[in-house]
This record gives structure tokens, C-alpha cells and sequence, in this order.
């Protein structure tokens, strides 16, 4: 990965304009061709590609430098979903409680809904300074091994998004979502993501 670079990615090809597309991005931290800006300038171009009809979700997993840079910060208003974990999140923002990380990323990014897993006590989605949604876990289990969880619940998260019927409706029940402009991509607005498709998604 160490060699992957962000001008590497390539969209979708013979794109249908009606259709909707996810673009997820793991393992931010280890990979330093999409530090420093080359991301979110490649992010950029794929939206303008996509005519913003793509949902854009991070996973930054642990940094192996214990720097917690790389621009993420930067590069999140490109980003519609940031799902991390707890020692992530307070390691990013350097914040302990639950609404300090909110607030943090708010001042940030203000439309990018943050996903934070919390092991046995299970996640919560935060949103425009607020934790919107706080889901505990569905059942206590015996863990042997936790390598992977993290990707593990980005899939099922993703999954439980798309199967929810009002991912990117059309309805205006997340108005918020339709007035979100990206530097750099000739100001078309993203589609609404819609507070149950998060909801659904964390189930």
C-alpha cells in the first residue's frame, strides 16, 4: 500500500447519470499517496465525474506514526461519512466525551456525519455537533479475536445504509445535505443522506 498512489483510483466506467455510487476508503493512515491533499483533489474530480451522485465513506484505521495528520482534517469536506473508532477519534481530535468529538468535528466539516464505534458499548453517529443516534450493541459475545472488526462494521454499516429506502431520496428531510457545496467542484450539491438511512445502517 505504501506505494499506492490517489491519481490511482479510477471512477466507474459508461456512467449511468441516474445512478447512485459509494466510493469507500480504507486504511487512510497507511497509505502516504493519499496524504497532503492528493485525495481530496483526486475526490474532487471523481465528484465533478460522478456529478456528485456517489456517497463518499472513510475509514483512517490506527496511524502507525502516532502523528494523526496526513490532512485527514483537511480532506474530510470531501467526505460524507467518517467511520472510526473511539481511540481514533480521541487520537484525531484529542478529545475525551462523546460531545467534544461532535463539536470538534463539526468545526471541521460540518456536513460529514461521523460513525464512532465504541467496542461492547457499540456506536454512535454524530452530526452537526450532536450525537444524533446511540446505538448499543445487539448482543454480548465472547471476543477472540478483534483484528478486522473495524472493516467488518463498515461493511455492515454500508450494507444497512443502502438497504434503507430513503438512501439520497429526493425529499427534503435532511435539507442539509442538499445545500452542501465542495471546494473545487463547480458548486453542485451533493444528494441528501437521510437521518434513518444513518439509523439503519447502525443496526
Amino acid at each position: 500500500m505504501e506505494h499506492y498512489e490517489a491519481s490511482d483510483m479510477q471512477t466507474v466506467r459508461n456512467q449511468d447519470n441516474n445512478a447512485q455510487y459509494h466510493i469507500h476508503i480504507a486504511c487512510y493512515y497507511n497509505i502516504p499517496g493519499f496524504w497532503n491533499g492528493a485525495l481530496k483533489s483526486t475526490m474532487q474530480k471523481i465528484r465533478n465525474e460522478c456529478k456528485n451522485n456517489i456517497i463518499v465513506s472513510l475509514v483512517p484505521q490506527c496511524d502507525a506514526t502516532e502523528r494523526w495528520d496526513g490532512e485527514l482534517i483537511n480532506l474530510l469536506e470531501e467526505i460524507d461519512i467518517l467511520i472510526l473508532n473511539e481511540v481514533e477519534a480521541n487520537c484525531i481530535t484529542k478529545c475525551r466525551s462523546d460531545e467534544d468529538v461532535a463539536n470538534f468535528f463539526y468545526d471541521m466539516s460540518p456536513f460529514t456525519h461521523v460513525i464512532v464505534t465504541k467496542g461492547e458499548k457499540g456506536a454512535i453517529s454524530l452530526y452537526q455537533g450532536q450525537v444524533i443516534n446511540d446505538q448499543c450493541a445487539c448482543q454480548s459475545i465472547e471476543v477472540v479475536d478483534s483484528t478486522d472488526a473495524g472493516d467488518a462494521f463498515a461493511a455492515g454499516f454500508i450494507h444497512g445504509l443502502h438497504e434503507s429506502n430513503s438512501v439520497h431520496s429526493n425529499n427534503d428531510k435532511n435539507n442539509a445535505f442538499n445545500n452542501i457545496q465542495s471546494e473545487g467542484t463547480a458548486a453542485i450539491p451533493r444528494k441528501p443522506i437521510d437521518y434513518d438511512a444513518i439509523k439503519n445502517g447502525l443496526r
